[in-house]
This record gives structure tokens, C-alpha cells and sequence, in this order.
């Protein structure tokens, strides 16, 4: 799809990415693990996951809104792993996330080709 109007561009990219994330289940609506009908609940995240997870994280990304980096999270080591763990765990027997982690802001790059194909 060929757009050259800027403003009906970025319309597209938020309908795009807004479709792309949405999910069934309302925002205030808890998610239940009984409501998993796809199989028994997560298990539990291991601290051996967890430091996995860490040490792959890539430090030359801009961090979220709470501004830590990947490279904080990385030095932390064994105090971080062990707060995420927790953290990670509470989610799952809660059934509920941290708001903040349902927000994101995308920024478009253009990389290569037509600028007007939305796909670039």
C-alpha cells in the first residue's frame, strides 16, 4: 500500500500496531489462570531463567519509561535477577501486569526503499 500523506500514514501505523497488540481481554480485566483453557498454568520463573534472560539483553537499546537500561539490569547481577524473579512470579499468581509494561512507544525508522510504501 502506497501512502504519501503523512498524517494518513501514521493513521495507518497506529491502526496497524494497535491491531497488532490489542488483545481480547479488557485492560481492567484481570486474566485468570483458570481461564487458560489451552493447557495447565505457567510455571514458575526460575532465577536461572531469569539471569538467561538478563545477560542476553542487548545494552545499546534506549531503555523504557522508567529509564533503565539493559546494561543496569546487566550489572545488577545476582540482586536484580532475584527482584525480577519475584516480581515475575507475583504476575503469574496474581494474574495481572504492571500497567507501565502495557504501554510502548514506537518509533518509525525508515530504512530502505519507496517511503511511501508503508512497509518500508
Amino acid at each position: 500500500m502506497h501512502i504519501k500523506d503523512i498524517k494518513r500514514m501514521v493513521k495507518g501505523c497506529e491502526e496497524f500496531y494497535t491491531k497488532l497488540y490489542s488483545t481480547r481481554r479488557p485492560h481492567d480485566q484481570p486474566f485468570n489462570v483458570s481461564d487458560n483453557t489451552a493447557g495447565p498454568p505457567s510455571p514458575p520463573n526460575l532465577p536461572s531463567k531469569v539471569r538467561v534472560a538478563i545477560k542476553k539483553l542487548k545494552r545499546d537499546k534506549a531503555p523504557g519509561e522508567d529509564n533503565i537500561t539493559a546494561g543496569i539490569l546487566q550489572d545488577g547481577r545476582e540482586p536484580v535477577a532475584s527482584i525480577f524473579v519475584k516480581l515475575f512470579n507475583r504476575c503469574l499468581i496474581d494474574g495481572r501486569v504492571l500497567s507501565c509494561w502495557k504501554s510502548a512507544s514506537i518509533v518509525i525508522l525508515h530504512t530502505k526503499g519507496d517511503k511511501a510504501d508503508i512497509k518500508n
